[in-house]
């Protein structure tokens, strides 16, 4: 397998959120346009039966992925955390103490270099006590306002629109309407991770200068969805000593939980088509509604896997389209 770091810097307002998925679905339409060869398409989602061609995450903040779903404290741990807040913060009372977990319990990110720190085993009382003794130095974790962290973050507002009658090309009065939009901040690298055995470097550069050329998601015909690309070959995960689970950096086919043990934030997607179908009245746009795993959840495995999960497939009346749902896995040690 060859391991590449897609870096992304958004140049504008985003429609639709950076997932595995929907990058998947981008990628096979820009192998289909790019070659004008409806056939490459076919042959590449075919090998998806055999051993998967791509595997790949969703887009997180340079030197962030998304923070482990742990298990929960035990009784014992939550009174010793406790107690250790009350020690550091002479002046604070129980509420703060839960305002602050609360907060802290709400991050959305680990930075790698955190989760380098706990190769030798990482649960939430070790991790939630450094962030209390000051001793990770990213950020994120620090006990500033949460105003003050948004620089990997993205912010996500209501765009509000008139609506026009074509007929007489004005404003129809009353009739409002409003549409999600994701901001990020300047100059935030965002990162995708891909690995593949079938796939060169250049192919994976000129796929996703294609995607930036002509947008990403909804809206990107109004200007939507654009970005700057780089592309390395690297591997910059950590390699714990005798892991025994795997984070997901992927919306992943919950199929999986059939086989494994995990911990898991499951979502309900409602997946559409896009290229030309979406312009073809006589496709429905709408896929069947698929279950997925989020990134973040752990899968709790001590054998050496490429990824988990398979795309779905018999999700829309047009047999040969599929929904990506192939997870990214990065090897973690957990303490029980």
């Amino acid at each position: 397998m060859n391991f590449y770091t897609v870096t992304i810097t958004p140049t504008s307002p985003f429609g639709t959120p950076l997932d595995s998925d929907t990058l998947f679905g981008h990628i096979c339409w820009a192998i289909y346009y790019m070659s004008g060869d409806s056939g490459k398409l076919s042959s590449f989602l075919n090998e998806f039966d055999k051993e998967p061609p791509l595997i790949m995450s969703g887009a997180f903040p340079e030197g962030y992925l998304p923070i482990p779903l742990l298990s929960p404290m035990s009784a014992n741990e939550k009174q010793e955390l406790k107690r250790l807040y009350l020690d550091k913060h002479t002046k604070s009372d129980s509420l703060q103490y839960v305002n602050w977990l609360k907060r802290t319990s709400r991050q959305k990110y680990i930075a790698l270099g955190t989760l380098s720190r706990f190769n030798n085993g990482l649960n939430k009382f070790n991790l939630f006590k450094a962030i209390l003794d000051g001793d990770l130095q990213e950020k994120y974790f620090s006990d500033a306002n949460r105003k003050d962290l948004t620089d990997i973050e993205e912010t996500t507002t209501d765009i509000w629109h008139n609506t026009i009658n074509r007929i007489s090309n004005q404003v129809i009065e009353g009739q409002l309407y409003s549409k999600t939009a994701s901001f990020y901040p300047e100059g935030l690298r965002l990162n995708i991770y891909v690995k593949t055995a079938s796939m060169t470097e250049k192919d994976i550069e000129e796929i996703f200068q294609f995607i930036a050329l002509n947008g990403y998601g909804a809206d990107k015909s109004t200007g939507y969805g654009r970005f700057d690309v780089s592309i390395k070959n690297e591997y910059i995960f950590p390699e714990p000593n005798d892991f025994n689970a795997y984070l997901l950096l992927s919306n992943t086919n919950a199929d999986i939980l059939s086989a494994h043990n995990a911990l898991y934030h499951i979502q309900t997607k409602f997946g559409k088509i896009g290229g030309m179908f979406s312009a073809n009245p006589a496709i429905s746009p709408f896929k069947k509604p698929v279950l997925q795993l989020t990134p973040g959840s752990i899968v709790y495995s001590d054998q050496a896997v490429e990824c988990f999960g398979k795309n779905f497939k018999n999700i829309h009346a047009k047999e040969d389209i599929q929904h990506y749902g192939i997870g990214y896995p990065v090897k973690l040690r957990l303490k029980q």
